[in-house]
């Protein structure tokens, strides 16, 4: 592996004015580096550095990539990024379904040629990550968590191993993966996750949602407490640690003491156990989406999931910004990450409007394979 590149790598600073500008045509493709850029607890960090491969002050070419990295947010995911690679994919999906297509040989020609030039792009940015002064008091680990991946952008990177791993073994950096044996020792990706479907709810749906929120006689909405913050982080496979939890917005269910009562769209003072949660995530995503097991069945996902989305669509600091697509400012398109062949929780996708995009993975970039 080449290790320099021709591909010039260049600092943008917040408001992200420039690179706002150019993700918002691509949305929802660009979503998740989109709603990062946006949202107050990623935007401010001082600890980040945004990235791309074309600089603030001109056009970007027609092939581009770009990421943001804040390495102080270890052990959870620390990068989001969005290549125009992604966009081809998609609109080749499209034409598929539609049953539409060019010439066989130029399309794989075409194909190989833009695969090639995303894996530079990628590379590029990745070197340039490697090189990033360490922040005050800290040493990072070589290795990169990198989340919501496009599984289609993994193959530029890594030959598939013959096992994934789940997105907390993922983070947590474990050893135990076969990917560099498998791509024979090129692999940039030392850890892989199992696959996430990205469920897209588009501006039209997204708008109706609320007003279906409903709960059963028995529960209501209320506030998560930090007294739960250690139960919600023993259910999800996706770490978060209890000071991000804290800073985010969420909505809980619980239940109400002796069962009576509650019910309805509204908050109550239910004093009861908490017993389904979600919170919007520094991606913009539904995150740490969960009902108990006990309490399935009833509706309570769907309802968290609406009151969610709700959030999304009124909330200027955390989807705002420059933009179109879904929306003038990006804040019309709500997204969910679930694992494929969660049928509860594609479910819930369905049941407000969502349909699934394409999938992602959770990834750990190995620096020092650069």
């Amino acid at each position: 592996m080449p290790t320099d590149s021709p591909i010039s790598i260049h600092t943008h600073n917040p408001p992200y004015p420039t690179l706002l500008h150019h993700l918002a045509p691509h949305l929802p493709s660009s979503l998740a580096l989109f709603r990062t850029l946006t949202h107050p607890l990623t935007s401010t960090s001082p600890t980040a550095h945004v990235l791309a491969t074309f600089p603030p002050s001109t056009l970007p070419p027609k092939h581009w990539a770009a990421i943001y990295v804040d390495r102080a947010r270890a052990p959870e995911t620390e990068a989001w990024l969005f290549s125009t690679y992604e966009v081809r994919l998609h609109k080749s999906s499209e034409k598929e379904r539609c049953g539409k297509g060019n010439d066989e040989d130029e399309d794989e020609d075409g194909d190989e040629e833009e695969a090639e030039e995303a894996k530079s792009h990628l590379l590029a940015l990745f070197r340039a990550v490697s090189s990033l002064p360490p922040n005050r008091d800290q040493n990072p680990s070589r290795t990169l968590i990198l989340g919501s991946l496009h599984s289609a952008l993994v193959p530029l990177l890594a030959h598939p191993p013959t096992h994934t791993l789940t997105p907390r073994a993922v983070t947590a950096r474990s050893p135990d993966s076969d990917v560099a044996d498998a791509a024979g020792g090129g692999a940039v990706l030392s850890q892989i996750s199992t696959e996430y479907g990205k469920w897209l709810i588009p501006a039209t749906a997204a708008a109706m949602v609320p007003q279906k929120v409903k709960l059963p006689r028995g529960y209501v909405f209320a506030a998560i407490e930090a007294s739960d913050l250690c139960v919600v982080m023993a259910r999800t496979e996706i770490p978060k640690t209890v000071e991000t939890l804290s800073r985010l917005r969420g909505v809980g269910v619980r239940e109400v003491a002796g069962g009576g009562g509650g019910g309805g769209d509204g908050d109550g003072g239910g004093d009861g156990r908490l017993v389904a949660w979600g919170f919007v995530g520094v991606d913009g995503c539904l995150s740490t989406l969960h009902v108990e097991a006990a309490e399935r069945g009833k509706g309570l996902g769907k309802a968290v999931a609406g009151r969610l989305v709700g959030m999304v669509g009124e909330s200027k600091g955390e989807g705002g910004g420059e933009g179109g697509g879904g929306g003038e400012d990006g804040r019309g398109w709500v997204s969910g990450d679930v694992a494929v062949g969660n049928e509860g929780s594609e479910g819930v996708m369905r049941g407000i409007g969502g349909k699934r995009g394409w999938t992602v993975r959770w990834v750990a970039v190995d620096l020092e394979r650069l």
